[in-house]
Parts: C-alpha cells; sequence; structure tokens
C-alpha cells in the first residue's frame, strides 16, 4: 500500500512538473521569436541579442559555488520528514536553508555589484553592457527566492504550484518583454522584465505557499551542517566542470561581437525541437536501467535506446544542417541569417546523440559504477577545457562548437572499453550507421528540390510553401524507407509505445506518432 501511495504521488507529481515544462517551452519559444524579431527590427542588428546573451552569463561565474550543495540535503532530510508529518522540522529546515543560502547569495549580489563593472570590461570584453551590469545584483536575490520556492513547493508535494511558477516565468518573458519594446523602452526595458519581473512575479504564489504551509524558524546551524554533509559531496563531483564552462563563457564572449553572440544565440533556440523527443526517453532511462542486471538484458536495452534515440534524433539533424539559414530566416528573419553556420554546427553536434554516450553514462552508473563514471567526467571536462582555451581563441564561436563536438571524445572511448570488459556489452554501430545513412538519403531530395526552386521565389508565402513542403517530402521518404526496411520491428515499437505512456504529454504525443508508423 504504501508504495502505491508514492507511485500516486509520483506520477501526479510527473504530471503537473511534465505539463508545466511544455506550457513554459512553447510559451520561451513563441517570446523567444517575437523578442528577437523586435530587437532586429529596432537596432537592425544582432548586436541586442549578443549583449543579453552576456548579461546571462555573468551570473554564474559570479555565483561560482551555488548553494553548495545543501539542495540535496535539503530534499533529502525534507522527503522522510514530509511521510511522517512533520512540518515542525521541515520549517526548521527550510529556513535554515534560506536565511544561509540568503546570506550566501548577498555575498554573490555584492561582488556582482562591485566587480561586475571589472568583468565586463576585462574578463567579457564588452563594455556596451556597463549600463545594465547593476541590474544583475537585484536578479541574484530575487533568483534566488525564486529558486528556493520551487523547491520548497516540491518538497510540500505542491508540484502544481512549481509548474506554475515555471510558466509564469515563461509568461513574462513572452508578454512583459516583447510589450516593454512595443512601448518604446527599447534594450533597459527588456534587462528590467528579465532580471527583475520574471523572477519576482512568479514568486508571489511560492511565497503564499511558503508562509501557509511553514512557520518561521531561526536559522539552526546544527541542520545546516547536517544538509551540508549530505550535500556538499554530490555538489562537488559537478566543480570539475566548473573550469570548462567559465573558459567557454569567458572566451566566447571576448572573441566573438556582440552581433556574432546575437547570431549564436538564435541559433541555440533550436535545441528544444531535439529536448522534446530526448527527455522523455532519458528521463526514464536511469530508473529502468538499475532493475537490469544481466548481460542479455543490458545489451539490447543498451542498444535499443541508442536506436531509438538514433531514429528521431539523425532525420531532425541532417534537415537541421541541410536547411539552417532557411530555418532561421523562417523563425527569426533575416537580420539572424548570418547564423545559419552556427545552425549547422549544432545540428552536427545533435548527430552526437547517435553514438550513445549519455545512454553509456547512465547504463554505467545504473550498475553502481559511480567511481567510474566520476572518472570518466574529470576526463570529459579536462578534455573540455582544453579544446575550449584552444580552439575558440583561434576560431571564436565555431571553435566552441567544434570543441564541444570533439571533447567527448577521449571520455566515450573509455566508456566503450569498460562496457565491452567489464559489462561484455558492444553498441551495435551497424544499426545506427544505417539509421544515419537512411537519415541523409531522406533529406538530400528536398535540398536538391530547394536548390532548383528557391531562385524563383517571388513572395513571403512562396518561400515558406516551399520550405514546409520540403519537411514534408524528407519525414514522409524518412518514415517510409524506414518502415520498409524495418528498421523498427512492431513488438520493439509497442514497447516503447507502452514504455512512454509513462510519461504524460510528450511520451502520448511520441506514443500517438509511433501507432500510426506502426499502421503505415
Amino acid at each position: 500500500m504504501e508504495v502505491l501511495e508514492t507511485g500516486k504521488s509520483y506520477a501526479k507529481g510527473v504530471t503537473y512538473i511534465f505539463a508545466g515544462r511544455v506550457i513554459s517551452l512553447l510559451l520561451n519559444i513563441f517570446g523567444s521569436i517575437i523578442i528577437a524579431r523586435m530587437l532586429a527590427r529596432i537596432y537592425g542588428s544582432s548586436e541586442p541579442l549578443g549583449w543579453l546573451f552576456v548579461l546571462l552569463l555573468i551570473p554564474q561565474f559570479t555565483v561560482l559555488l551555488g548553494d553548495l550543495g545543501m539542495g540535496y540535503g535539503l530534499s533529502n532530510k525534507c522527503a522522510k520528514l514530509f511521510k511522517e508529518k512533520n512540518f515542525q522540522e521541515i520549517s526548521s529546515y527550510v529556513w535554515s536553508y534560506i536565511i544561509f543560502n540568503l546570506i550566501l547569495w548577498i555575498v554573490y549580489s555584492a561582488f556582482t555589484y562591485f566587480l561586475g563593472q571589472f568583468l565586463v570590461v576585462y574578463l567579457y570584453s564588452k563594455p556596451e553592457i556597463i549600463p545594465f551590469i547593476h541590474f544583475l545584483a537585484i536578479y541574484l536575490i530575487l533568483n534566488f527566492f525564486f529558486s528556493s520556492l520551487q523547491s520548497v513547493a516540491i518538497i510540500l508535494d505542491k508540484t502544481w504550484v512549481f509548474s506554475l511558477m515555471t510558466i509564469l516565468y515563461s509568461l513574462v518573458q513572452s508578454i512583459l518583454a516583447p510589450l516593454a519594446l512595443y512601448f518604446g523602452f527599447q534594450f533597459l526595458g527588456l534587462v528590467f522584465v528579465y532580471f527583475i519581473l520574471m523572477p519576482l512575479i512568479p514568486s508571489m504564489s511560492g511565497f503564499i505557499i511558503l508562509f501557509k504551509y511553514l512557520r518561521y524558524f531561526r536559522i539552526d546551524f546544527n541542520k545546516v551542517k547536517e544538509m551540508l554533509k549530505f550535500g556538499f559531496p554530490i555538489a562537488a563531483s559537478a566543480y570539475v566542470t566548473i573550469p570548462s564552462v567559465r573558459i567557454y563563457e569567458i572566451f566566447i564572449s571576448r572573441y566573438a561581437s556582440s552581433a556574432e553572440l546575437g547570431n549564436y544565440s538564435v541559433a541555440q533556440r533550436f535545441n528544444p525541437i531535439i529536448e522534446v523527443f530526448l527527455y522523455p526517453i532519458g528521463s526514464l532511462m536511469f530508473i529502468n536501467y538499475s532493475k537490469l542486471n544481466k548481460t542479455e538484458d543490458l545489451n539490447i536495452a543498451l542498444n535499443f535506446t541508442i536506436r531509438i534515440i538514433s531514429f528521431f534524433v539523425a532525420p531532425i539533424s541532417f534537415f537541421t544542417i541541410f536547411f539552417s539559414k532557411e530555418l532561421i530566416i523562417a523563425f527569426f528573419g533575416p537580420y539572424y541569417s548570418d547564423g545559419w553556420l552556427y545552425l549547422s554546427l549544432i545540428g552536427a553536434y545533435w548527430l552526437s546523440y547517435c553514438t550513445g554516450g549519455v545512454v553509456l553514462a547512465n547504463l554505467v552508473m545504473s550498475q553502481g559504477y559511480t567511481k567510474k563514471t566520476f572518472k570518466y567526467s574529470i576526463i570529459y571536462a579536462i578534455s573540455g577545457t582544453i579544446s575550449n582555451a584552444v580552439l575558440i581563441p583561434l576560431f571564436s564561436i565555431y571553435g566552441a562548437l567544434i570543441s564541444a563536438l570533439i571533447a567527448g571524445l577521449p571520455s566515450y572511448i573509455p566508456y566503450l572499453r569498460f562496457i565491452r570488459r567489464k559489462l561484455n556489452i558492444e553498441i551495435k554501430f551497424n544499426e545506427i550507421i544505417k539509421i544515419i545513412i537512411l537519415a541523409l538519403i531522406s533529406v538530400l531530395p528536398s535540398y536538391v528540390i530547394w536548390i532548383m526552386l528557391s531562385n524563383i521565389i517571388i513572395s513571403i508565402a512562396q518561400f515558406y510553401i516551399l520550405l514546409f513542403s520540403c519537411i514534408l517530402i524528407s519525414f514522409a521518404i524518412y518514415i517510409l524507407i524506414t518502415k520498409k526496411l524495418k528498421i523498427l520491428k512492431d513488438s520493439e515499437i509497442n514497447f516503447l509505445e507502452n514504455s512512454l505512456k509513462e510519461i504524460p504529454y510528450a511520451g502520448n504525443l511520441i506514443s500517438f506518432v509511433l501507432t500510426i508508423y506502426k499502421k503505415l
């Protein structure tokens, strides 16, 4: 009975959180397109998006160690207390967390306020954003409350509040930011919305939940120590990637112009296309692998997961590579068309998911080899640090994208050796290569059609009709040839369809698509 109750609570929570994620994603896409087009129309270039890109990087530098892992400790302690309905102890832990970390975030904020100008000029080399840097000091405090209150909502099993805050955050961006630009507040208005209103407005619902259910307590340093003792070792494992990430952020700002960063920012906004497919698969990966221990089962699960990811990712990647310029113009307008090569390289990076690197990490970790995972994470971090430090100064943003493509190789190869020697498992690369070739073949006819007909386009409507037709042709060819060659067996489709129904909305959407595919 206890496990059933836990399962019901988990399913309800996942439903609310995932619904919030989907709605938030749609709002973000809509808002990003409107904001990018309005900024380009006002300023006549992609530079303002580059300024915003750098402004969003700076808090990641100044909040160097985050909450020191206390969030993990808070969740761990309060989960058990919530089960016992011990709200007094929960209140003590929550308020100890909030007060201690508020002090920590005030330090981060002061650091940003007093050294922000120095960072902008000497590290990021973007003096044009100096007038807006002090907004970040306020933003850090407001965003601390936003993230902390979302954690409180999860602890109290009020996942609908978590989702509401997520949706409100995106709603403020997609509505108030365009309104600020429309009424003539220009980039200053956009900064005010992003760094003041976006974290402030959604936090109101979180404060209501906090004060309604949890009585105020003074800080208890014993509880602070308990949370740090549990959470800091977990957080420390993530700190190994800090040098690589910081070098990427600083170098990409120093060696790229604001216009280039604006174009790059637009190219990155296509990432959710892939995330829609990867999230429902990835969210169940570790849990389901943890249930397996037989070599045969692990081998089947590993190769099936990689094949499914490749099946969805490969055609989208190739279409993005070949039609990058057209996609940017279609969604964001001609001002950002110079970023087409960035998007092509991002599409090439998506193809790396077909090699199964993320799947390997989850499999190895699920079998209890966490030390190996940590070791390979260090290798990845070192590789990323070196490649970023060498390639970004030489090739600017292109160097960063090339680094992303190659940085995983030094850790990927040891993963392959480990699963072959220790787990007696191998990836069937011939199946992956077959899917990649079929995806490429399906896109080439559309690309030829585009080259032949694009020169005679005389209206915007014709441009969109031709692009949409190319999308339909490519994916129709891909679906037909993969079905004809039985890349996915009916039994595998049934298994995938039933498994993904556990993930609300996106899982059901993919299951619906697979049902149609099966009937072809």
